[in-house]
């Protein structure tokens, strides 16, 4: 056994400290994030449009741009003919 200055019970300590505090770290925090994600999805705060970047303000605009004008030609049923549809084709604006 190796003599040190430290007394046996300042010498346990200091050596499992580490220890638990990795443990309580990566067992208790971790899990209560996992607990959080899989119970909880849907309580997240939204972020604010005008604090997006301007990429994302560009992929927005691509999506709802697509969204508005080739979703109804994606969706446009030939065989589907009924008085709303008049089996006419949807006007695409580019």
């Amino acid at each position: 056994m190796v003599n040190t200055a430290y007394p046996t019970p300042l010498k346990t300590i200091l050596k499992t400290t580490p220890a638990f505090v990795v443990y309580f770290v990566f067992g208790l925090g971790f899990s209560t994030v996992i607990y959080d994600v899989v119970y909880h999805p849907k309580d997240r705060i939204e972020r604010f449009y005008f604090r997006s970047s301007k990429f994302e303000r560009l992929s927005r605009k691509r999506d709802e741009k697509l969204r508005h004008y080739f979703k109804p030609a994606i969706e446009w049923q030939p065989w589907y003919n009924t008085s709303t549809n008049n089996n006419t084709r949807p006007l695409l604006r580019y």
